[in-house]
């Protein structure tokens, strides 16, 4: 008799900008354990893109870049 399948772990990420700045790739959503999503923030004018921060363990690649992906 075949082992019953475990279901993928699925994570709510919500990408939220900082004054000065907007998110202009990547959405909020549901995602499945190991998605790896693309992120961009854009710096408005006078304003410099500082590094991404998590709240939920999530990573960074590379945290210090405006195009960043996270796992």
């Amino acid at each position: 008799m075949p082992l019953p399948l475990s279901p993928v772990p699925t994570y709510v990420l919500t990408i939220t900008a900082g004054t000065g700045g907007s998110i202009t790739t990547g959405s909020n959503g549901d995602y499945a354990a190991g998605t790896v999503i693309n992120i961009t923030a854009t710096a408005a004018a006078n304003y410099s893109f500082s590094q991404w921060t998590s709240t939920g363990g999530g990573t960074f690649q590379p945290a210090g870049r405006c195009k960043s992906s996270y796992r």
